[in-house]
């Protein structure tokens, strides 16, 4: 009753009467091609059919050659054997799937866009920061050299060491900056 058609007012008829129009032209080259297959051959096809009352919606098809000998008939034609699935569904949530697959990549394209720009504005900061915070690490340096150049041999042991200390410190710091 797929086809809004009783079945036995379907036996004997060509299935090609219920595709849809536009169809038919493939279908023809597809029977065409079953025509040249082994009986045993069986295979798959999806088309529209477009029953007598309603509109059309797409089937899945097993379809199977059988010689007319072997239905008791004796002339040269085949028949065929068919398996209709109305898969209507299946199309319907696949088309949901592809639009929702849709709206993920373009907010997946969005979010990676943000991320980037974000990203940017991160790394113009931490430009800025370190820049920002190398002039005062150089005037510690200048003046840590200054006063062991100018008092160092007054400074006792501890104070120097103090001061070898603070140097290194600025160095590290200063490669950390470097680093940013």
């Amino acid at each position: 009753l797929m086809l809004n058609v009783l079945p036995q007012h379907l036996t004997g008829k060509p299935l090609i009467l219920f595709v849809l129009e536009d169809d038919r032209a493939g279908f023809r080259n597809f029977l065409t091609e079953l025509k040249s297959k082994d009986p045993n051959w069986v295979t798959q096809k999806e088309t529209l059919l477009a029953p007598r009352d309603g509109e059309h919606f797409p089937v899945s098809m097993m379809v199977k050659v059988v010689p007319a000998s072997h239905v008791g008939e004796n002339n040269p034609d085949v028949f065929y054997r068919w398996l209709l699935r109305d898969v209507s569904e299946q199309k319907a949530l696949m088309d949901a799937l592809n639009i929702a697959n849709e709206s993920l990549e373009k907010r997946v394209e969005e979010r990676t866009a943000e991320l980037t720009q974000k990203n940017k504005e991160l790394q113009d900061f931490a430009f800025i920061a370190s820049h920002d915070m190398q002039e005062p690490l150089r005037k510690v340096k200048t003046f840590a050299e200054l006063i062991k150049e100018k008092y160092g041999d007054m400074l006792p042991d501890e104070a120097s060491d103090y001061f070898e200390r603070m140097l290194r410190a600025n160095e590290r710091m200063d490669e950390m900056l470097q680093g940013l």
